[in-house]
């Protein structure tokens, strides 16, 4: 349902290319300092990107592959500046990617957050699988189930699309100190695997595994997934959820104006979120219709991919997270006590699009602290959002893509892009506009000597002129 950066990779150690530039010892050691030999660490580099500086952070173990890091980086002449990350010990949070999460300040999280964090309460995501190990949902992810047949690997569950794994960080990215933060950082992931490698599966399956969900303790089950027929036995799994008490989320689906209903979305009982823009505006994307509830950030949302890595999507599948994780949230504050979630969600929603319930936005645009009784601030866009102008693009930051040398790589820009053209900047070297028109681009074989090798896409987003910036990072095979 959604489109993102892509790069095939596969999890391997980066190795210096022979004959890169000599770099001293003595100085990449001062910036590692007293790393310890299998000490884990962070390298965090700010980095000179065409709409201003940008915050890159790479883990590493030990003393020597931190080095090599340090020493890659001081090679980059867009790199101002490189050093091992500190942890802090302050009330605020702190995390590397909290800035660019302009949903969590559009739902008014933060100040819900004062009251719960969503202790207490599990959500099962019925999606493509949940990379459990990455580094910023680690501890936060259940057991779980695998309703596709297909066999996960040994050592845990693994989400082969991406796509479950980014709607698990939007609900649930932990306090850590990594990444950024979810709606319900305290809040734990059940994953329920009903689609495939591609991203599709079968209505049976999500149907079974509602009714799993509700039998293991979930108290949310979200579902950001959903097609235009309807489907009896999903209806009588959410009838089941709904009696247990258990709250149900679906998405209202990305089909835009005119389009049909979405099921489950549109089954009674269900919560249906449509998707909106930094501006809390619907996005143009998202379908409209009567069983529309509620609206939550859908457009360019940064969140959790498979290898520790990190990925802006765009959809309400991105959206349906959100209320989620609000729904969790309002359900932690007493998780003795059924309550209806979906009313609270359309009683304290903030009223965006038209006035009233409007088939766009249903009741408004969720607010978390609103739902708890937290004095939120006045809506209107968020100051997260990269400031725009009539004669500027909106830059969404520069994002990391790994790929292995060899490979063919294939750069695809979100799926909201349209009228995309691109450009390239190798190490060293000045922009040079690219002949393609397309959101997405094809490149050649992957080789070392690309690592450092940046490509951006100009594109127009919900009629805004918008751009993104992909680094390269090459890994040998």
């Amino acid at each position: 349902m959604i489109g993102r950066w892509a790069a095939t990779t596969a999890a391997m150690a980066l190795l210096v290319a022979p004959g890169a530039p000599a770099f001293s010892d003595d100085g990449a050691a001062a910036v590692v300092g007293d790393l310890g030999p299998r000490e884990a660490g962070r390298i965090v580099s700010v980095i000179d990107g065409p709409g201003g500086p940008a915050i890159e952070v790479e883990a590493v173990v030990g003393r020597a592959d931190a080095i090599d890091e340090v020493a890659e980086e001081l090679a980059d002449p867009d790199v101002l500046s490189v050093e091992l990350d500190s942890r802090v010990h302050v009330s605020e949070i702190s995390e590397p990617y909290l800035a660019d999460q302009w949903g969590v300040g559009a739902v008014r999280a933060n100040a819900a957050w004062s009251v719960t964090r969503g202790g207490g309460v599990t959500v099962a995501v019925l999606d493509t699988g949940v990379d459990a190990y990455h580094e910023d949902l680690a501890g936060q992810v259940v057991a779980g189930i695998d309703l596709t047949g297909w066999k996960a690997q040994a050592g845990g569950d693994v989400d082969p699309h991406g796509h479950g794994t980014h709607v698990a960080g939007i609900i649930a990215a932990a306090d850590n100190g990594v990444g950024g933060l979810g709606v319900a950082p305290e809040a734990k992931i059940m994953s329920v695997r009903v689609l495939d490698e591609d991203g599709a599966g079968y209505a049976s399956d999500v149907a079974e595994g509602i009714i799993y969900a509700v039998d293991h303790g979930a108290l949310v089950v979200n579902l950001s997934l959903g097609g235009p027929t309807a489907s009896a036995a999903q209806e009588a799994a959410i009838e089941y959820a709904v009696q247990k008490g258990v709250t149900v989320v679906a998405a209202a689906g990305n089909s835009g104006v005119g389009a049909p209903p979405e099921y489950p979305a549109a089954f009674p009982d269900v919560v249906a979120v449509a998707a909106t823009t930094p501006d809390n505006a619907v996005a143009s994307f998202s379908t409209r219709g009567s069983y529309v509830d509620v609206a939550a950030p859908g457009t360019m949302i940064l969140s959790t991919v498979p290898g520790d890595d990190y990925a802006f999507e765009s959809g309400t599948s991105m959206s349906t997270p959100f209320a989620s994780g609000v729904a969790a949230l309002a359900r932690s504050v007493d998780v003795s006590r059924a309550i209806d979630v979906l009313g609270l969600l359309t009683a304290t929603a903030i009223d965006i699009d038209a006035a009233g319930v409007d088939p766009a936005s249903g009741s408004g645009l969720i607010c978390a602290a609103c739902a708890l009784g937290v004095n939120p601030p006045a809506p209107g866009p968020q100051t997260s959002e990269p400031p725009a102008s009539a004669s500027a693009a909106v830059s969404w930051g520069v994002v990391r893509v790994r790929a292995d040398r060899g490979e063919r790589l294939v750069l695809r820009a979100l799926r909201s892009f349209s009228q995309c053209s691109w450009s390239v900047r190798k190490p060293k070297s000045a922009w040079r506009d690219l002949p393609k028109h397309k959101c997405k681009l094809a490149v050649a074989k992957v080789r070392k000597a690309m690592t450092g090798t940046k490509y951006r896409v100009d594109a127009v987003a919900d009629g805004v002129p918008v751009y993104m910036v992909a680094r390269l990072r090459v890994r040998s095979r």
